[in-house]
């Protein structure tokens, strides 16, 4: 009885150590969805609100609050550093402790020169050109993700069933 039990917990946890490893390739589809969302919101803000940038991060961290590099951007200028600085800072830091998502970070780290400093329609411009390298990155990330979730995933179940046969 006791290697049953030892047998069921065993494929249970590798299984579930698929599914785990299998969901950070849907939450990077979906990280880059957001990065995208809040590019279509600073568009969208820029060229009819004209709100500050502080504003506008106060507000992006409402609507899209996985994206947590907002609240650091917008705590560093309230200590006093330009846009371009907290930005480029914020990012950085957020690559660091969230590796997967650092391409997708350094499209939205190139914006801190432009934004906020040229005029509306060179900021319209540089948003652009960041939301289509952005749409290509979440196409990959869309094609990874269909490959590897499930095929973590089974692996997860098939490695917990071999192990049970070992043990049994």
């Amino acid at each position: 009885m006791l290697k049953l039990t030892g047998a069921v917990l065993l494929f249970g946890a590798c299984a579930l150590a698929g599914v785990r490893y299998g969901m950070r390739w849907r939450r990077r589809q979906e990280y880059y969805e957001q990065l995208d969302g809040w590019l279509t919101f600073l568009q969208l803000e820029i060229s009819y609100s004209r709100s500050s940038m502080v504003e506008l991060l106060r507000q992006g961290g409402k609507e899209f609050p996985e994206l947590t590099f907002l609240s650091g951007c917008e705590q560093r200028m309230a200590e006093g550093e330009s846009f371009a600085h907290a930005l480029s800072a914020a990012v950085a830091e957020t690559s660091k402790e969230l590796p997967e998502f650092e391409k997708g970070l350094a499209i939205i780290g190139e914006l801190a020169s432009t934004l906020g400093t040229t005029d509306m329609e060179d900021q319209q411009k540089v948003l652009r050109l960041a939301q289509k390298k952005l749409s290509l990155l979440t196409a990959e990330a869309r094609e990874d993700r269909k490959k590897y979730e499930k095929l973590y995933r089974s692996l997860g179940v098939l490695g917990g069933l071999a192990a049970i046969l070992v043990i049994l």
